[in-house]
């Protein structure tokens, strides 16, 4: 989970849950307001830039 780090970055901004991490990469793709939480095979794949690494809450 990623809470804490969108709490403190991006506390403002709405969020959307959807399936998968493939799928909000997706999304992301497609309407350039959104932004997602996935990984960078993912931000590969559909030609996303990498705005933050490592936001995860424990990362165990």
């Amino acid at each position: 989970q990623c809470r804490e780090w969108l709490d403190a970055n991006l506390g403002q901004i709405e969020r959307i849950a959807v399936a998968s991490n493939g799928e909000a990469a997706r999304l992301a793709r497609k309407d350039s307001s959104c932004a997602a939480i996935a990984s960078d095979t993912a931000a590969t794949i559909y030609e996303l830039s990498v705005l933050a690494r490592n936001i995860e809450d424990d990362p165990q």
